[in-house]
């Protein structure tokens, strides 16, 4: 019997102020487009907010 692998993904700053947010990217903007891709590709995602930082997390689970 196999069992799904699931991949977690964790990408930490120290930011401090402000909440991560959504926002639409235009065709001109080098930022602003990473909630849309983790979105599309992964099952489950979020983020924690800390003293230290922030840390937005994601997964991801292979296809066979």
């Amino acid at each position: 019997m196999r069992r799904a692998a699931v991949v977690h993904v964790d990408v930490i700053d120290d930011g401090r102020s402000g909440l991560p947010h959504w926002r639409e990217a235009t065709g001109q903007d080098e930022g602003g487009r990473g909630f849309q891709l983790v979105n599309e590709i992964a099952q489950r995602w979020g983020f924690l907010r800390e003293r230290t930082g922030t840390c937005v997390w994601f997964e991801l689970t292979p296809e066979d």
